[in-house]
């Protein structure tokens, strides 16, 4: 992993920012800056604005996890799953989210007549995972709820842009 983390850091700063990130090719196609941005939000435990090497370990295996959700899922290997496909996968990942919400992402995200593939389903776990961080710093009792201002929820609106 330190050889991979050496190789990402080009500018050998220590840390990976989001450009960097971004070339990193992962199932075969690139992660990109929204994902690699949203990822870097998610795994930035220091609020860096980039991940170092500790940060990396984790965002290491949660795409080893993801991929994994991914491959399991798209069962005809056809590089692309459906609604369906991504629920059982989206489960699997830990993110127990109803039909209708997955429906919703597929929608926006997917190649029309084909379904999503490894880039756009590692973005929509980029940003599942990026609300979900959100929902749990608002959620300082841990009971699973969130009572949210108009303000609060405005900031939440331009921390997931």
């Amino acid at each position: 992993m330190q050889q991979w983390f050496a190789g990402v850091d080009r500018d050998r700063s220590g840390s990976i920012s989001a450009p960097e990130l971004a070339g990193v090719v992962f199932g075969g196609k690139p992660i990109g800056q929204l994902t690699a941005t949203k990822l870097i939000k998610v795994f930035d435990r220091d609020n860096s604005g980039t991940i170092d090497f500790r940060e990396y370990a984790a965002l290491n295996q949660y795409l080893m996890n993801m991929f994994n959700a991914f491959s399991n899922a798209d069962r005809d290997r056809s590089g692309f799953v459906d609604a369906q496909e991504i629920h059982q996968a989206m489960s699997g990942a830990g993110f127990q989210l109803s039909i209708g919400s997955i429906t919703a992402l597929v929608q926006k995200f997917s190649t029309p007549g084909r379904g999503v593939d490894i880039a756009n389903f590692l973005f929509i776990c980029a940003h599942l995972g990026h609300l979900r961080s959100i929902f749990e710093w608002n959620d300082s009792d841990r009971d699973g709820k969130v009572t949210l201002t108009y303000d609060a929820l405005t900031h939440i609106g331009t921390e997931i842009l």
